[in-house]
């Protein structure tokens, strides 16, 4: 990119740009060469995009990528008519072997939104299309939580937490030990957390720079969601999040 970018507008839009070619991300040395900009004004560039959240930082505390919010304009364009042309096959495969509700969800404020669903051969309609998961609570909210950035979680553990039943947790440190066990296993259980009777497990769907807007997961009625196995269910969500991704060209 060649030209010192002038208008302060600009100069947001092509640092979000450049950030977005490179999912590693990049040193503020680098940003402000590619800009052609002083290494002051590249320094504040970043800083208001971090104070939005458009802006993170990356694995290395020198590098910087796409924050939370600028990865949801991504997934807010996803629409559940586009994921049914082109994961449609991959969700009615694994209802069918599951014989349970599958369904996909995307980070929204605060929250998972529900944007497609496959009901079992037995109807019962757990989840529906636009329905809300918490994201301390429901398995998909987990599983899309436990992969964002500390400064977005510390933020979300600053709200009130509803206490859906009496198995939900609500502490800080209730639920910061459980988004280390969902990383750890790249599985996330909801047991009677949001609905009494409900079991429910998720997985996130990777984007290709390792972050998460969307996850699927899958849900029953707890008394009849006794197999397959809880490690079959894994392997298999963490199988199709894995083609999902892949189908969605890993920008999920």
């Amino acid at each position: 990119m060649t030209g010192q970018t002038s208008k302060p507008l600009e100069r947001y839009f092509s640092t979000l740009e450049l950030l977005a070619e490179v999912p590693a991300g990049m040193t503020l040395v680098k940003i402000a060469e590619r800009l052609d900009l002083p290494g002051a004004t590249a320094h504040r560039v970043i800083k208001a995009l971090m104070e939005a959240q458009l802006v993170a930082r990356g694995a290395s505390d020198r590098h910087y990528v796409l924050g939370p919010r600028a990865r949801r304009f991504g997934t807010a364009t996803i629409s559940g008519s586009t994921l049914e042309d082109r994961i449609g096959n991959i969700v009615d495969a694994l209802s069918q072997k599951l014989g349970q509700t599958i369904f996909i969800v995307r980070l929204t404020t605060n929250v998972a939104e529900t944007i497609l669903v496959r009901e079992p051969a037995s109807g019962e309609a757990i989840v529906h299309p636009g329905r809300v998961m918490a994201l301390h609570a429901g398995a998909t909210g987990k599983a899309i939580l436990a992969y964002q950035t500390e400064a977005t979680v510390e933020a979300f553990l600053k709200t009130p937490l509803k206490r859906f039943t009496e198995n939900t947790k609500v502490t800080r440190d209730e639920i910061l030990t459980e988004l280390e066990h969902v990383r750890g296993e790249r599985f996330a259980i909801c047991d009677n957390e949001m609905d009494s009777g409900v079991l429910s497990y998720a997985t996130p769907i990777m984007a290709a720079d390792g972050s998460v807007s969307l996850a699927l997961g899958t849900c029953g009625l707890k008394s009849r969601f006794t197999t397959p196995g809880r490690d079959e269910v894994r392997e298999m969500l963490i199988a199709s999040a894995a083609r999902i991704s892949r189908r969605l060209g890993n920008v999920a």
